[in-house]
């Protein structure tokens, strides 16, 4: 048996608690960051053969979070937040095509 889903853990240093923060999502956290105001966390994770962008709002409290699809279509790499964490840069590419630049606000 191997398991290889990478849950994502939040602990909250007040209360002294951890909790799974995606407990239903079916894909793992691959690479992950907090934007700017530490409102929300983006996850990049492989689904269905895509790289894809996921944003997890952490100020609603709602459990468990819910990961709501930001960046979905094609295969797309290497996501970069800019510093005011409002635009992300990342790389989309397919088999027909080679990798071009985009720019998407959040």
């Amino acid at each position: 048996f191997e398991a290889d889903r990478w849950r994502l853990m939040v602990h909250d240093r007040q209360a002294g608690t951890t909790r799974e923060l995606l407990p239903t999502f079916d894909a793992n956290a691959d690479v992950y960051q907090f934007t700017a105001d530490n409102a929300a966390i983006l996850i990049n994770t492989m689904d269905r053969g895509r790289e894809k962008l996921y944003r997890v709002d952490l100020r609603t409290r709602q459990t468990p979070a819910r990961a709501v699809p930001v960046i979905s279509d094609a295969n797309n790499v290497a996501f970069s937040v800019d510093r005011d964490g409002r635009t992300v840069a990342f790389l989309r590419d397919a088999a027909d095509r080679p990798a071009e630049v985009y720019v998407a606000r959040l």
